[in-house]
């Protein structure tokens, strides 16, 4: 199984950050979409839950794409989860 980890705050998620889910999940065998939450910054427009809640309603039809919330260095989160890559946006 090939996962590959997407990582960002999404506050709020754009359509940008859902066509490049949408082009990875042909790709591999689960997109996993990890909302950061930086403690350093400021409140953002939604709370860590909403943006975790918005984005599994959006793909709630699929399971190839799983949310997850996360805090630290992504690397940590990819190893943590066993992903065998990063995917970014350009």
């Amino acid at each position: 199984m090939i996962k590959v980890l997407y990582a960002g705050s999404f506050d709020p998620i754009t359509k940008g950050h859902m066509n490049i889910i949408d082009q990875a999940s042909p790709l591999f065998d689960e997109v996993i979409v990890a909302v950061m939450q930086n403690p350093l910054k400021e409140a953002g427009l939604f709370t860590l839950e909403e943006r975790i809640k918005m984005i599994q309603e959006l793909y709630q039809k699929t399971d190839k794409v799983r949310v997850i919330s996360g805090r630290g260095a992504t690397v940590d989160l990819a190893i943590l989860y066993e992903c065998k890559a990063l995917i970014r946006g350009a």
